[in-house]
């Protein structure tokens, strides 16, 4: 799998590779678990809750490889969570797909484009250029200009 940083982002590239790893490393930790057929919302959005108390007492025990791993099991479940919500599997707490007031959502917008948090609709991205600025030097010091 191979995930393209946006060039205003680039900076956090290391951050997020080795966040996503850890996400793959729990979710193969996991693995004789299986997938989360058969789990509705309200059962993921607990067993959520439960990763962030396991990460507030690894943040507590300031072993920084537990928060890592517990702040990555978090975002899995959190996937799950979204990945249940998208395939219309909404047993638990919230308006189900087709209700009055939702929409179809594609997991994905097209790239360069974002969801409009009201209706849903793809956007154009307004933090996203689709080049990349020219680089700019910072302005001299004032003294330096001025003479």
């Amino acid at each position: 799998m191979q995930i393209a940083v946006p060039t205003s982002i680039q900076n956090l590239e290391p951050e997020l590779r080795r966040f996503v790893e850890a996400m793959v490393v729990k979710l193969r930790m996991n693995r004789h678990k299986g997938k989360w057929e058969g789990l509705d919302l309200r059962t993921i959005l607990g067993l959520l809750r439960a990763e962030v108390d396991e990460l507030n007492a690894a943040i507590e025990s300031g072993n920084q490889v537990e928060m890592l791993l517990e702040a990555a099991d978090v975002a899995n479940f959190a996937m799950i969570a979204a990945a249940i919500a998208i395939n219309g599997e909404t047993d638990g707490p919230g308006p189900r797909p087709g209700s009055p007031g939702t929409f179809a959502v594609r997991a994905r917008p097209r790239p360069g484009y974002v969801r409009d948090g009201e209706t849903g609709e793809e956007i154009p991205d307004p933090y996203e250029s689709r080049f990349d600025p020219p680089s700019v030097e910072p302005d001299m010091d004032r003294k330096s200009r001025h003479g």
